[in-house]
This record gives structure tokens, C-alpha cells and sequence, in this order.
């Protein structure tokens, strides 16, 4: 019988901690920050969504927002762009990328394209279609080659 108990509080933790650690709400697109919808306006205004997503709370609020076609665009709090990824094969749109970044790829890899950006306090992160990782600093120098 104490097996039974125990092995019971022990699923109904589990179960608990998952239902918890799973914040993500379904909203509506134009829930999303200012920001943000001017982002997809201006650089995904022909595709199609397939979901929005908010994570968290306040400041550290994060959305995830999926196009029918496969790319995904991550915003934090206050709407900006954190994460942009392209399906396999397929390069983020032109633009998104800082100039400087941009301008690297295009001199160092032509033909290549960006497959995915993304972005936070130290710099940025670039995978290449070749699947070549670039890692740059918020100025757009680069600091390494993997």
C-alpha cells in the first residue's frame, strides 16, 4: 500500500511540475506588441500564420509566432526581434539581418544565404544554408567561425 501511495504523489508531482513549466498561451496576432506587427508587416506581409504564441510574464514575456510555410519569428517583451528562422534550405528575408552582417555573408559566402538570426545582449548568431555558424558582436564585427 505504500508503494501505491508513494509511487501516486510522485506522478502527481511530475504532473504538476509539467503543467506549470508550460506558459504558452495561444493568442491572437494583433495581441502581439506594436513592434512586432509592424516587423511582420514590413518583412512576412504575404504569409500566412499559423500560430502565436506568449510565454511568460512582464519583462520577460517572449512570443513565438509560426507561418503556415515553416518560419518562425520570436519577439521579446517589448515587440523586438530575438529569433528568425527559415526552413531548411531557405534564407530569412532580405533585411532583416544589419547591413554590416549582411554585407559579410554576401562578400565571404556567395550564394549562401542566412537560414537563421537571432539576437540578445552580446550579439548576434548566424547560421548560414551551408549550415556554416557566424557569431557577430551588436556592432556587426565578427568574432567567430564555426
Amino acid at each position: 500500500m505504500k508503494k501505491i501511495i508513494y509511487l501516486t504523489l510522485v506522478s502527481l508531482l511530475t504532473i504538476s511540475v509539467c503543467a506549470c513549466s508550460d506558459d504558452d498561451e495561444p493568442i491572437s496576432p494583433l495581441q502581439l506588441p506594436q513592434a512586432a506587427r509592424t516587423f511582420l508587416a514590413q518583412f512576412f506581409p504575404t504569409y500566412d500564420v499559423r500560430s502565436v504564441e506568449k510565454d511568460g510574464h512582464h519583462d520577460d514575456t517572449e512570443y513565438t509566432v509560426t507561418f503556415t510555410n515553416g518560419y518562425e519569428v520570436e519577439f521579446d517583451a517589448s515587440g523586438e526581434w530575438t529569433d528568425v528562422d527559415a526552413p531548411d534550405g531557405l534564407a530569412i528575408p532580405d533585411g532583416i539581418a544589419p547591413a554590416t552582417i549582411a554585407e559579410y555573408v554576401v562578400t565571404y559566402y556567395p550564394g549562401d544565404g542566412i537560414n537563421e538570426i537571432s539576437r540578445d545582449r552580446r550579439g548576434y548568431d548566424v547560421d548560414l544554408i551551408s549550415g556554416t555558424d557566424l557569431v557577430f558582436t551588436l556592432t556587426g564585427d565578427l568574432v567567430s567561425i564555426n
